[in-house]
Parts: structure tokens; C-alpha cells; sequence
């Protein structure tokens, strides 16, 4: 739950389970070159020297960022907070001109937002976003507005980009989220219901140009159409079982 993780205390907007992102930072750098995780070894380091982080609010992107600024590892990064009206001593101004500005003095940034920047904008220089706000209720559209953020085509220090990340803390989301974007289109062609064969054809045209990839122990594991499916299936009768079936969602895969 990102909204719970992300809380903050009404008395100095300081997150609430400070401990835990904390523990959640440390864990994204920790030096692992068998780990999966974002900033765990140099590999990783060299590819995203600038992500866009997206959390739940305004407030938390805040705290965040003050957390961000403090850490041993992330404090060498230029933290830009485009939420709301940003840091207290941030430079006003448009979000956009603010994280160019950014990418261009600095070698390693990160952009915190709770929504701009997410739709109609263009920054080549982005190889990473960290979904870190949404629910199961996340609108297919909006999620994948956002993580397309980073798929803007560009030269990094003269070398054309090949690849770019989406980190989702909360798979299932992703993967209904996933579900939605591939067979929401097709059904509404006539509102027919679509059949196990196409649904089948449908996701293996998505993983074509949008490769899902799970963190298997110290692993990769990137998804064939079977497993995707599979996948997606227990997502839906986990949500069936959690919301006592009253969502109408989960009847129209």
C-alpha cells in the first residue's frame, strides 16, 4: 500500500514509517552485483543516471525527496520535486525547464512526481521510472502514459538509447494494469467477448515492443505469453476473493 508507506505526520510532514523507506532506499543501492535491484551495481548505475520516481501525493514527494537529500548514496543525486509546488527552496518555474536544467549540470538526477510530467512531455535523457503510487484501481490509461515517459527516443552522451525501465513495487497492479491496456481496445470493437486465441495473439504482440520481466530470486525472468497469462489470471481471482467479488472489473477479462 503506497499511500501507507508514504504516509506523513501532520506535525513536521517527516514520512511516518521513516524506518521502512529508509530500509526500502538502502536496499535499492547495496552493493550486490548478483542483485536485481535498480542502483545495486554498476551496470545498473551506469544505465539510470536519471529516473523518474512516482509517488502518492504531494506531501510524501516531499518527504522523499528531504530523505533522498540526506542519504549516503542518493544525496550525490540531483533530487528535483516537481510535485505540487516542489521543495520549499526549489527554484519555481516550469517543471519541464526544471529537470533539463537539472540533467544538464548534473550527471545522476531524479525527478519526483505525483503526476506532472507524466503525459505529453519528452525527456530522452529519463532510462527508468519507479511506479511507487497506485492501486488496483490505477487507470490502464494513466499508467501507461506515465511509464512511456521513458521510452522517448534520444542520444545519451552521443549513443542512441536502446532500452528503458519501468520498476513496478506492486506486480499485480502491473500486471492488471497490463491486461487492460492489451484487451481493452479489442473489446471495444463490438463488445464481443475475446476469445482465448485472441487474447493470446493480442499479448504476444504487446511483450514484442514491451517485454515484462520478473526479478526470479537473483534473476531475471522474462515472461512468455503462457506465463503472462497465468499470471494475470491468479491476479484476478486474488482481487475476486479480496473485494468479496463486488468488482465488475474482474468479470470482463
Amino acid at each position: 500500500n503506497f499511500t501507507e508507506f508514504f504516509r506523513t505526520k501532520n506535525s513536521d510532514g517527516s514520512f511516518v514509517h521513516a524506518a521502512d523507506v529508509r530500509a526500502f532506499l538502502d536496499l535499492m543501492v547495496k552493493p550486490d552485483p548478483e542483485s536485481m535491484f535498480p542502483f545495486s551495481n554498476e551496470e545498473f548505475r551506469d544505465n539510470f543516471h536519471h529516473t523518474l520516481w512516482m509517488v502518492p501525493g504531494v506531501k510524501s514527494a516531499k518527504a522523499l525527496s528531504a530523505m533522498l537529500q540526506a542519504h549516503p548514496v542518493f544525496g550525490n543525486f540531483e533530487i528535483v520535486n516537481v510535485a505540487g509546488d516542489g521543495d520549499d527552496d526549489a527554484e519555481r518555474g516550469d517543471a519541464l525547464e526544471l529537470v533539463q536544467k537539472a540533467i544538464a549540470k548534473n550527471d545522476y538526477t531524479i525527478t519526483i512526481s505525483c503526476g506532472k510530467l507524466t503525459t505529453g512531455v519528452s525527456v530522452p535523457e529519463w532510462t527508468a521510472v519507479f511506479m511507487l503510487s497506485g492501486t488496483f484501481n490505477t487507470a490502464a490509461s494513466a499508467y501507461m502514459q506515465t511509464i512511456f515517459r521513458v521510452q522517448s527516443a534520444g542520444k545519451i552522451d552521443g549513443v542512441q538509447k536502446k532500452e528503458a525501465f519501468v520498476y513496478d513495487f506492486a506486480p499485480d497492479r502491473a500486471l492488471l494494469v497490463v491486461a487492460a491496456s492489451v484487451l481493452g481496445s479489442r473489446k471495444g470493437k463490438g463488445g464481443m467477448a475475446i476469445e482465448d486465441e485472441d487474447r493470446e495473439r493480442e499479448f504476444e504482440k504487446f511483450l514484442q515492443f514491451c517485454p515484462i520481466i520478473a526479478i526470479d530470486g537473483a534473476q531475471f525472468e522474462k515472461f512468455d505469453v503462457q506465463a503472462l497469462m497465468s499470471q494475470i489470471n491468479r491476479v484476478q481471482i486474488d482481487r475476486a476473493l479480496k473485494t468479496g467479488f463486488t468488482d465488475n472489473a474482474i468479470y470482463d477479462m
